[in-house]
């Protein structure tokens, strides 16, 4: 398991606006999807895409993981 500062990052953005897409402008991460796709393998987040969207939301699904990996 990679633990990084970025998925950290991620975590209390998504803990503060409920979910975020990987382009986002105010995260400041590069290739924002690698992360992303870790913390779904994590079992921490999922994503859901809309019907004619091109992009995905991630959204928070197990908020103890989360507020444990972010330190909250």
């Amino acid at each position: 398991m990679r633990n990084s500062r970025h998925k950290k990052t991620l975590l209390k953005i998504m803990l503060e606006q409920g979910r975020v897409t990987a382009g986002q402008k105010n995260l400041g991460i590069s290739n924002a999807n690698q992360y992303l796709g870790d913390l779904k393998r994590e079992g921490v987040i999922k994503d859901i895409q809309a019907n004619g969207e091109r992009f995905k939301w991630w959204y928070i699904v197990d908020f103890d993981k989360a507020k444990k990996r972010t330190g909250a």
